[in-house]
């Protein structure tokens, strides 16, 4: 399977979701995992794995990067691969934009999704369709909010309700609204824009020259 890479987080969050994915597809030739009397829980994980298409992988390491995971609990990491390998299928991939601002990435590129506004398309831009998955998260945040037990949504046995409706809105923020605007801007882009010269005093007599006129 190809790697797509994307500087910072979203690197090692996209290498993440693939290193898990392929481990699991490798799970169904161990020998140690076939055969009578083998745990039947590793062999569902790997047949629902082959199961799942290219398209679904790709999303479904989009989310985890867009989800920042840098920013989460490992129970939360937990809960956000089981729920985006659950709706990656919710995601449409469209050659031209579907919504006048949405995420997109560019395949020919080397970075994850970004959020873009406008008509504009290319050969290689993909442009993701969340409005479905919006539904389902909405869905979710209204059930868990009148009292229905996440187990019975299929969100897990083990998450309380109002952990769920937290990551619930934190995921509907992050995979289908609009990014929120930095304050300030990266230390990156400060220093790709300045290009002023500096100078540099290097040894203690250069020190002492400098600072004594």
């Amino acid at each position: 399977m190809g790697r797509v890479t994307a500087p910072g987080d979203q690197r090692v969050a996209l290498e993440f979701a693939y290193d898990e994915i392929d481990r699991l597809r490798r799970e169904l030739r161990d020998p140690r995992h076939v055969g009578p009397g083998r745990p039947r829980i590793g062999i569902q994980k790997v047949q629902h794995a082959l199961r799942t298409s290219t398209a679904s992988d790709y999303v479904r390491a989009l989310l985890v990067s867009l989800a920042a995971p840098q920013g989460l609990t490992f129970r939360e990491m937990q809960w956000l691969w089981r729920w985006s390998s659950r709706w990656s299928n919710k995601v449409g991939i469209a050659r031209f934009p579907t919504a006048p601002a949405q995420w997109h990435v560019d395949l020919a590129g080397g970075s994850g999704a970004h959020w873009r506004a406008g008509e504009e398309s290319g050969t290689a831009l993909r442009f993701l369709d969340t409005s479905t998955l919006a539904h389902t998260l909405r869905k979710r945040i209204r059930q868990v909010t009148l009292g229905i037990v996440p187990a019975s949504l299929g969100l897990g046995k083990h998450i309380a309700p109002p952990a769920s409706l937290d990551l619930l809105k934190y995921l509907l923020r992050h995979w289908c609204e609009m990014p929120a605007t930095r304050q300030f801007p990266r230390r990156g882009t400060l220093r790709t824009q300045a290009a002023a010269e500096i100078e540099v005093a290097v040894g203690i007599a250069a020190v002492h020259l400098t600072i004594s006129g």
